[in-house]
């Protein structure tokens, strides 16, 4: 067998490092991945809308303020945006296992839930303040029921361990943005690559319809577990001080659905690591795949269709005659109308969606809509 032969069946072989089966062969099929990278986003998607739905929660058990909400809202999306080009770099190396890579993003995000919900354990019992208002709230407890003058240390404690609080908030957040990264773009290349143009759009189609059910799902999910009392684990009965879910002070369970969405992210990531690198294609499959790319190269990227057949990046060449080339590729595609056409209503699509980090808050302040309805009403639409 020769060594190209060889590393070909290396790449679609199925398994887990040494433990490669012959029989795990019939995974190396993209109506299998599917599903598997349908799940991961499914989950993926409903973590970063259940956190917006705990917004306000977090910011009245921790006594946050809206600025610092806003920090932990886009923490993610800077963690994704530091994190993108390496990944899909990366990710588009020959030999390079796609799915391994959405694998361990997905276990990044079981890691992120978990410490964001491990907060919950090492802060005090929640102190419900009757004297206080929203306001004070935000202030702290001292604030509230004291003078500036006889607050002192304590103050000075709270604000401190506040501190500690809203920066493991923002690691936990910044880490599901890294873990998230791979998910969409090296899942769609992967699938890109396996099939064939005619059958693309199919996939890439259901994987669209996973965003309409992910999303609400997280806001569901928070809608359901703020129901329970925040401290359920430490056996307080709020009812023995009076205290309902229609009352303001109300702060629920926040922590439950991450440790829900960690065990499920860990289960969705591990089929990802049983598939291979590449899968096999008949020749038939390889000349129409060949014959389509070109064309769409000539219609869409006319200046990819150059004819030169070594890497971009290459360890050959020198690093100035690289970067040379790179600017070239990035005037041609920032030239592209209908490329940044779709990167403009992308941008305007998230902007959009930014808004739902506040719409619990709004409602429940406007209107005087609970936290558990406000989400239900935001899983709905």
């Amino acid at each position: 067998m020769s060594k190209s032969a060889h590393a070909q069946d290396k790449d679609v072989s199925c398994g887990i490092g040494a433990c490669k089966p012959r029989w795990a062969a019939r995974l190396a099929n993209p109506k299998l991945f599917l599903p598997c990278w349908c799940l991961v986003i499914m989950t993926y998607l409903s973590g970063g809308s259940y956190v917006v739905g705990m917004l306000t929660t977090m910011e009245k058990r921790f006594g946050l303020q809206s600025r610092q909400l806003g920090l932990i809202s886009s923490a993610a999306d800077v963690g994704s945006m530091m994190t993108v080009l390496f990944v899909t770099y990366y990710g588009g190396k020959p030999g390079v296992s796609r799915p391994r890579i959405i694998g361990v993003g997905a276990l990044l995000l079981a890691a992120a839930a978990t410490l964001s919900g491990m907060t919950h354990f090492i802060t005090p019992a929640y102190d419900v303040s009757f004297n206080s208002t929203d306001n004070s709230t935000n202030q702290g407890p001292c604030m509230a029921n004291r003078t500036v003058s006889s607050c002192g240390s304590e103050e000075e404690k709270a604000v401190s361990s506040k501190g500690g609080w809203l920066a493991l908030f923002l690691f936990a957040q910044f880490l599901y943005g890294i873990g998230g990264t791979p998910v969409r773009p090296l899942g769609t290349t992967y699938i890109d690559d396996q099939v064939s143009r005619r059958s693309a759009p199919v996939y890439f189609g259901i994987s669209s319809m996973v965003f309409a059910i992910g999303i609400p799902i997280g806001f569901i999910m928070g809608a359901f577990v703020i129901k329970y009392y925040v401290d359920i684990d430490k056996g307080i009965d709020p009812s023995e001080f009076g205290l309902t879910s229609d009352n303001p002070l109300w702060v629920g369970a926040w922590w439950l659905g991450l440790f829900i969405l960690a065990g499920v992210l860990v289960v969705v990531a591990m089929p990802m690591f049983f598939f291979p690198a590449a899968m096999k294609r008949t020749e038939n499959d390889d000349d129409e795949v060949e014959k389509e790319e070109k064309s769409t190269k000539q219609r869409m990227l006319p200046m990819m269709d150059t004819g030169r057949k070594e890497p971009l990046l290459d360890s050959t060449r020198g690093l100035f005659e690289q970067l040379k080339d790179m600017a070239k590729s990035l005037k041609d595609i920032l030239m592209n109308g209908t490329f940044m056409m779709l990167c403009f209503s992308g941008v305007c699509n998230a902007s959009v969606s930014g808004a739902y980090s506040f719409m619990p808050k709004y409602m429940e302040v406007q209107f005087g809509v609970p936290k558990s309805r406000a989400n239900l009403l935001l899983g709905k639409s």
